[in-house]
C-alpha cells in the first residue's frame, strides 16, 4: 500500500504540474479529448504456479479503471493514458494485489521554433527475473513494477539550410525491487547540412549520459563528425573524427575508448545515393578490450532515399570492442510496411545482468532430474548408494548491473494491411556480453499476429509467437528456455460504448532444465464500459 501512495503521489504531481502548463494555454484554440472506461477481466488458468506437476487451476478476477486523455493546442500537448487494476485470485486470497500502468508525455513550445520543455512518465510491470520466467504477467504473478521519469529541453530544426535534433533530460529510472534504479543526465546531439548547401556539407552525432545508482557513477560518451567539401562532381572529400569514452561504476574497471581521426571521400552516386569511405588513425595509445593497441581501419557507410516512404542507412566501423555495424529501413507502400532496424550500444544499470548461484548439491535416482521432489529422501525409505547420483542445481538471480555491457538488438516488422485483414510478422534478437565477465545472455523471439474484421461490430485474432532465451551461454552454467505461445481472441462491439472480449490461449515452456518445464492454458472473458 506504502507503493500505491507513493505512485499515486507522483501521478498527482505530474497530473498538478501538467494543469499549471495548460492554464496559459486555455483562452487558446485547442482540442481535449477524455475517454475514461472501466473494466472487468475473469481468468481462469490450470496452472497458476507455472509448475511441472501438482498443478493448481484459479480464476483471476480483475477490476480496473482506465484513463485516456489527450490535449493538443498551438504551443501545448498532453497525453496520457493509464489504468489501474486490482486483482483477485481465487486459490489463494491473500496475494490479492493492485497493479498500475502509466503512459504520459507532455511538450510545451516555449517560443515558436524554439526550445520545446519535455516531460514523461511511465509505469509499466515486467518480469521480476525473466531467467526463471520471461513471460510474467498479473495472472502469473511474480512481477514487479519498474517506474521512469523525465523532464529536460528540446531544440528541433529543420530548413533549407540546416537540421539540428537536440535534448537534455534528467531522467530517473526506479524499480520494486530497487535493481537496476537511476538516475542522471542524458542528453544527445544530431546535425547536418540542408539542401542549399552549396560548398560545405557535415554531419554531427553524440550522445551523452552521466548516471548514479546506489552512490555509483558511470559516464557513457560518444560522437562523430563528419566536415567536407562539396566539390560538384560527385566525390566530395571530408574529415572524420570520432570519439568514444565509457566508463562504468565498477571500481578498478578501466575506461573504454575510441579516439581517431579520418580522411575520406562521399561518392554521390545519385542525389538520393551516396557512399562514405574513410580511413581512419585512432589519436593515441588507446588498447581494445582485449587490451590489444588499436590498428587503422576504414569506415563505411550509406545513406539511400529513393521515395519519401523508404529510406535505408548503414554503417560499418570499428570501436574499442572490434567491429561494429548498424542498419535502418524503412519502406512502406499502399498495404506493406517494412521496418528493420540493428544497433549497437554500450549500456550500464540494466536489469540484464544475471548470475548463476549455486543453490544446492542434491541426491537423486538419476543424473537427469525432470522433477526436484524426486530428489528428497524419506526417513524411511532404503537408500542404494549405487543408484544416487549428486546433482548440482543452479539457477540465475538478476543482480546489479554495474559494469559495462555490449548491447545488440536487431528488430524487424512487417505489415501487411488489407481492406479487412492485417498480418503481422515480427523478428527480434538481443545478445548482451558483459564487458567484464564475459558472459553473453541471449533473446530470439519471432510472432505472427492475423487480425480479420467479421463485421462492423466484430474482429477475430489469432496470435502464434516463439521465443529462445540462454543465459551465460558461454559457461558449462548455461540455462536455454523456449517459449511457444498461441492465442485467439474474439472482440465484440455490443453497442457504443461496451465491448466483451473472449481468449483462448496456450502456452509451453521447455527447458534444459527439465523440472522447469511447465504447459498452461487460459480461458478469459473481458468487459469494457466506456463513457
Amino acid at each position: 500500500m506504502a507503493t500505491m501512495a507513493m505512485d499515486m503521489a507522483r501521478i498527482k504531481s505530474l497530473s498538478v504540474f501538467s494543469l499549471l502548463c495548460l492554464l496559459p494555454q486555455i483562452s487558446t484554440a485547442g482540442e481535449w479529448e477524455f475517454s475514461p472506461e472501466l473494466f472487468v477481466d475473469e481468468i481462469y488458468t490450470d496452472n497458476v504456479k507455472l509448475t511441472k506437476s501438482n498443478e493448481i487451476n484459479s480464476l483471476v478476477s480483475q477490476v480496473g479503471l482506465a484513463l485516456n486523455t489527450n490535449y493538443k493546442a498551438q504551443y501545448l500537448a498532453f497525453d496520457l493514458s493509464s489504468t489501474s487494476t486490482y486483482a483477485m485470485y481465487s486459490h489463494d486470497h491473500d496475494i490479492d494485489d493492485d497493479f498500475h500502468t502509466l503512459n504520459s508525455q507532455l511538450s510545451y513550445m516555449l517560443w515558436p521554433n524554439g526550445i520545446t520543455f519535455t516531460a514523461s512518465a511511465a509505469i509499466s510491470n515486467q518480469s521480476r527475473n525473466s531467467a526463471r520466467n520471461g513471460l510474467a504477467d498479473i495472472v502469473s504473478g511474480n512481477t514487479v513494477q519498474i517506474e521512469n521519469y523525465s523532464s529536460g529541453l528540446a531544440y528541433n530544426v529543420v530548413n533549407s539550410d540546416f537540421t539540428i535534433n537536440s535534448s537534455v533530460q534528467y531522467q530517473i529510472t526506479e524499480s520494486e525491487d530497487n535493481i537496476g534504479d537511476r538516475e542522471g543526465v542524458v542528453a544527445s546531439l544530431s546535425s547536418n547540412n540542408g539542401k542549399s548547401a552549396r560548398h560545405v556539407f557535415w554531419e554531427v552525432s553524440g550522445s551523452y549520459q552521466d548516471l548514479e545508482n546506489n552512490n555509483r557513477e558511470s559516464t557513457l560518451y560518444r560522437s562523430e563528425i563528419k566536415l567536407g567539401w562539396i566539390s560538384g562532381v560527385g566525390f566530395n572529400p571530408f574529415i572524420r573524427y570520432y570519439d568514444e569514452d565509457n566508463e562504468g561504476a565498477i571500481q578498478g574497471q578501466r575506461s573504454l575508448e575510441s579516439n581517431s581521426v579520418g580522411l575520406g571521400v562521399r561518392w554521390l552516386v545519385t542525389p538520393r545515393l551516396f557512399v562514405d569511405l574513410s580511413y581512419n588513425k585512432p589519436i593515441g595509445d588507446k588498447l581494445t578490450i582485449d587490451g590489444e593497441v588499436q590498428d587503422n581501419y576504414l569506415d563505411y557507410s550509406i545513406g539511400w532515399q529513393p521515395t519519401q516512404r523508404t529510406k535505408l542507412s548503414a554503417s560499418y566501423s570499428q570501436r574499442f570492442y572490434g567491429d561494429s555495424y548498424q542498419l535502418s529501413l524503412t519502406h512502406e507502400n499502399k498495404r506493406l510496411t517494412n521496418t528493420i532496424s540493428y544497433n549497437e550500444a554500450v549500456q550500464t544499470f540494466t536489469r540484464n545482468n544475471f548470475e548463476a548461484v549455486l543453490q544446492g548439491v542434491y541426491l537423486c535416482p538419476s543424473n537427469v532430474v525432470d522433477d526436484l521432489a524426486n530428489c528428497y529422501l524419506s526417513n524411511d525409505q532404503i537408500v542404494d548408494v549405487t543408484d544416487i547420483f549428486t546433482v548440482p542445481v543452479y539457477d540465475f538471480e538478476l543482480v546489479e548491473d554495474y559494469g559495462l555491457s555490449l548491447n545488440k538488438s536487431l528488430n524487424w516488422t512487417s505489415t501487411l494491411a488489407l481492406p479487412r485483414t492485417t498480418f503481422t510478422l515480427g523478428i527480434n534478437g538481443f545478445e548482451q556480453e558483459n564487458l567484464e565477465s564475459k558472459l553473453v545472455n541471449t533473446n530470439k523471439a519471432a510472432s505472427f499476429s492475423f487480425s480479420r474484421e467479421l463485421s462492423p461490430k466484430s474482429t477475430l485474432k489469432l496470435l502464434l509467437s516463439y521465443r529462445e532465451q540462454e543465459f551465460d551461454s558461454n559457461t558449462t552454467e548455461d540455462r536455454f528456455n523456449r517459449y511457444r505461445q498461441a492465442s485467439i481472441n474474439y472482440d465484440r462491439k455490443l453497442n457504443n460504448s461496451l465491448t466483451s472480449t473472449f481468449s483462448i490461449s496456450s502456452l509451453n515452456r521447455e527447458s534444459e532444465l527439465l523440472y522447469l518445464n511447465y504447459d498452461e492454458n487460459r480461458i478469459s472473458f473481458k468487459v469494457t464500459k466506456g463513457f
